[in-house]
């Protein structure tokens, strides 16, 4: 049976930091990270780049934070048994980054931008980024009702310190996981994820903004 996980991410276009529940810290943190990898079902070395955003998500568990966002260009479905994993906000973030190729990241939107660095130095940019004091906190907690297929979030916000423009953007990502289905290249880069022939286990799925 298929079972599919949702995640709420929460973050600023700047230096930030992030707790699931609320009241929001009002002490000085050090930054969280956003990881925007660009991806497809049909992205030959894609799923590297998943196995490296992995295992950074094993080493800093609590303050690095993937997206997995699916390209068009690599995903559209070609066989009924294909979900399509694409989304319409999904094709803007892309259309934005107008990243060169995949798999390809930005991290905290901007701070490292799409194309910029490959993806064998996503760990050394993600260390950078964390050992670098937090400019606000960010806090939240959501509620689902799941008759009504409703989610209500609540987002606290606390600046520790100035920051440079006059606004600033608050994206509040809702994720998907444990999404079941093809993989090109997973046999050789990530077989671990193959659990059954042909099934591929997607996860930190971009689902909506």
């Amino acid at each position: 049976m298929k079972q599919t996980y949702l995640y709420l991410i929460c973050f600023l276009m700047l230096g930030f930091h992030v707790k699931a529940q609320l009241p929001v810290s009002t002490q000085p943190e050090n930054r969280h990270v956003v990881l925007e990898e660009f991806t497809g079902i049909y992205c030959g070395q894609c799923p590297d780049g998943t196995r490296i955003v992995d295992e950074i998500k094993a080493e800093y568990p609590n303050t690095f934070h993937p997206i997995l966002v699916h390209w068009p260009a690599f995903g559209a479905p070609g066989f009924p048994d294909v979900p399509d994993m694409n989304t319409d906000e999904g094709a803007k973030i892309i259309n934005s980054g107008k990243p060169l190729g995949a798999p390809s990241a930005g991290l905290n939107r901007g701070t490292v931008s799409w194309g910029e660095t490959s993806r064998f130095n996503w760990k050394a940019d993600v260390k950078k980024l964390l050992d670098l004091p937090s400019l606000v906190n960010l806090a939240l907690e959501a509620k689902v009702d799941m008759v009504a297929r409703e989610m209500e979030v609540e987002v606290q916000v606390y600046y520790t310190n100035s920051v440079a423009t006059q606004s600033q953007l608050l994206s509040v990502a809702l994720l998907q996981d444990n999404i079941l289905a093809p993989q090109s290249g997973a046999d050789f880069y990530y077989p671990s994820k193959l659990k059954c022939p042909g099934k591929y286990v997607h996860g930190k799925l971009f689902d909506n903004i």
